[in-house]
């Protein structure tokens, strides 16, 4: 299995002077529901391979314990403590860190309150507590053994909006894990939540489930229960027993309003990003085809497949942030534009949030009929070249090199990768692969080799091509690339990296830029 990108070092020399014994330092750490945030600790023990023994200042060993927690951590999950800087003013837009349950977490400021109070919200949660000045910091990064700032404040972390493939939980930063005391955000330190729903309005209803995860059903709120829990009603999905319509307690997160009609004449236009009304739910894709009669194909990402839709089963794609409707920008047809995504606009690739995942058989919607599939990618002869996708953990997202082997039939190829090891390490791994995760290798559109910031690009690591995000141009032609699913940053030469594109229905497409900070939202089409 194909391990997630580590951010590099520079070794055990460099380490000694920055992480002495004793020296007080901040650490990240990779379990789950803590990534993304730093947790400060003291350097006990510097052990071999950079690694380091450490002693948390705020965290416990058990829910039961006087003991504070010790663990034994890499080097590049630590970093020195932000020096405090005086006379901070903090602005909408702004990316800080925010103090909560005994940790630094980042997020933007999307509110500017009375009393030097901040609105801060949190993507990886879709959740926004308040905080007062005291509470939080200009976000800064650790590279190169010092402290740097994006003076944009706009490139510097990616939104886990724009993956094409399903979300990596891992990634959830959010909500910390109970076993480090980290608990749910107290509720009197929330922002504001959308307008509270009143019984019997009609509102969109999201679910985490797997299966359903991106997807919007319909429903009516039954009951208000406090501390921001609702009862709803779906207005199309069964109970387990199919005699009543099915209902839930759902968290005020993960309910919206109907977003507003923005399509009044029903025609869409390619590359336009829609939900498609499938299942009893509103799925997000892209239109990669326009038929006649008001008909379109549309192209869903998480699961890589087509189905042909009725305008009237479609909608323009909408996000619902900080209680206003966002339309994402069109992404680009690579035969008709130029190589570079135009700077002016706001990214196409939507929100994790919002991908057409797989529909789910517990509340009948079933994976797309296989027979209303638009087409297959061309026939692949035996001895091509391809890149093949995987959804096994660990390789989502990613596009490893291959040839053909074998055409099976049923659009089935036994493939061979190019740098992949059996199990056995002794030849060359071959798998039995669908054809919806094989594509031609991409054209090469960056031919001076040269990327800008924000730039969505494919980085060569671990064998295979990995979707990322160009957040900082260094000399020498190199650059740092942020990847979304693991929160984590490394460093490429440009011969290591080329520009992101998306197969979709026999057309390379290249994404728009990736504009992070809702600062910049003005710059997407508000409502």
């Amino acid at each position: 299995m194909v391990p997630k990108p580590k951010t590099k070092t520079k070794g055990a020399s460099a380490s000694a002077v920055f992480f002495k014994p004793g020296t007080v330092v901040e650490v990240s750490s990779e379990d789950e529901g803590f990534r993304g945030s730093w947790f400060s600790g003291t350097v006990i023990r510097h052990l071999p391979s950079d690694r380091f023994l450490i002693e948390y200042h705020n965290l416990m060993a058990d829910d039961k314990s006087s003991k504070r927690l010790r663990e034994i951590l890499d080097i590049r999950q630590l970093r020195p403590i932000l020096p405090p800087e005086i006379g901070e003013v903090f602005k909408f837009g702004d990316e800080v860190d925010a103090y909560y349950n005994d940790g630094w977490w980042e997020g933007f400021i999307t509110e500017e309150l009375e009393n030097d109070r901040f609105a801060v919200y949190f993507r990886a949660s879709k959740e926004q507590l308040v905080f007062s000045k005291e509470q939080l910091r200009i976000h800064r990064e650790w590279f190169d053994h010092k402290w740097e700032k994006d003076e944009s404040n706009e490139a510097a972390k990616p939104d886990e909006s724009k993956e094409a493939a399903k979300p990596d939980e891992s990634n959830e930063a959010a909500k910390p894990d109970e076993s480090k005391e980290a608990a749910k955000p107290d509720e009197s330190n929330e922002a504001a939540k959308p307008d509270e729903f009143g019984q019997g309005a009609t509102v969109e209803v999201s679910n985490d489930e797997d299966g359903f995860s991106g997807a919007w059903f319909e429903a009516t709120i039954v009951e208000a229960k406090g501390n921001d829990k609702f009862v709803v009603e779906y207005q199309t999905l069964l109970a387990d027993d199919d005699s009543n319509l099915l209902r839930e307690e759902i968290d005020a997160l993960h309910i919206r309003p109907p977003p507003p009609n923005t399509n009044l004449d029903g025609q869409f236009s390619l590359l336009d990003e829609v939900d498609a009304l499938y299942n009893d739910g509103w799925w997000v894709g892209v239109i990669s085809k326009v038929l006649a009669d008001s008909k379109y194909v549309v192209y869903f990402r998480s699961s890589n497949e087509e189905l042909e839709f009725h305008h009237s089963q479609l909608r323009l794609h909408q996000d619902w942030i900080h209680g206003k409707w966002i339309i994402p920008c069109k992404e680009k047809d690579e035969s008709n534009e130029a190589a570079k995504p135009d700077e002016s606009k706001e990214a196409a690739k939507p929100d994790e949030s919002n991908e057409a995942a797989k529909p789910d058989e517990s509340k009948e919607a079933a994976k797309p009929d296989e027979s209303n599939e638009a087409a297959k990618p061309d026939e692949f002869g035996q001895g091509a070249t391809v890149e093949v996708s995987n959804d096994e953990d660990g390789f989502s997202g990613a596009w490893f090199e291959a040839t053909i082997v074998e055409a099976k039939g049923n659009d089935k190829f036994v493939v061979e990768y190019q740098t992949l090891l059996a199990d056995d390490d002794s030849n060359l791994l071959r798998e039995e692969i669908d054809a919806l995760h094989i594509r031609p290798p991409p054209p090469n559109t960056n031919l001076d080799g040269q990327f800008s910031l924000l730039d969505e690009v494919d980085a060569l690591y671990n064998d295979g091509w990995w979707v990322g995000v160009i957040s900082k141009v260094l000399a020498d032609s190199k650059y740092v690339v942020y990847f979304r699913s693991s929160n984590e940053e490394l460093e490429f030469h440009h011969s290591q990296l080329r520009l992101h594109q998306d197969w979709i229905h026999g057309k390379w497409i290249i994404p728009c830029k990736v504009w992070y900070s809702l600062k910049l939202c003005d710059q997407a089409c508000m409502l």
